[in-house]
């Protein structure tokens, strides 16, 4: 399958959990749902990554990771790091675009 197609087949099994989990999960569990949207979206940066010979160089790996550690305590407000935050608020990584940059995560952590 051409990787055009599947990271459409991805992008549209993607939206099709969302709305399943909107459906039939209960409003009050906001954490579950935000770690279905995190994992939905990492897993669509890893759909965009070509499926070549991955590297297995553990320090860009552990960089991506804590990056993405530090992005979920952030949306589940368990951590706060007023840095980081204000770094993200200055690049504009916000809302929409702090989910962006999740998928380059998923992306990024499969090509270095």
């Amino acid at each position: 399958m051409k990787s055009t197609y599947r990271a459409l087949l991805q992008l549209l099994l993607t939206a099709f959990i969302w709305s399943l989990t909107h459906r039939f999960m209960p409003d009050n569990w906001l954490i579950v749902k935000e770690l279905i949207w995190v994992i939905l979206l990492v897993g669509m940066g890893y759909a965009f990554a070509p499926s070549s010979k991955k590297n297995n160089r553990w320090v860009g790996k552990t960089v991506l990771s804590i990056l993405l550690l530090m992005i979920l305590g952030i949306r589940f407000s368990y951590l706060s790091f007023p840095k980081f935050e204000a770094f993200l608020s200055f690049w504009g990584l916000e809302g929409f675009f702090l989910d962006l940059f999740l998928i380059y995560i998923g992306w990024a952590f499969f090509q270095v």
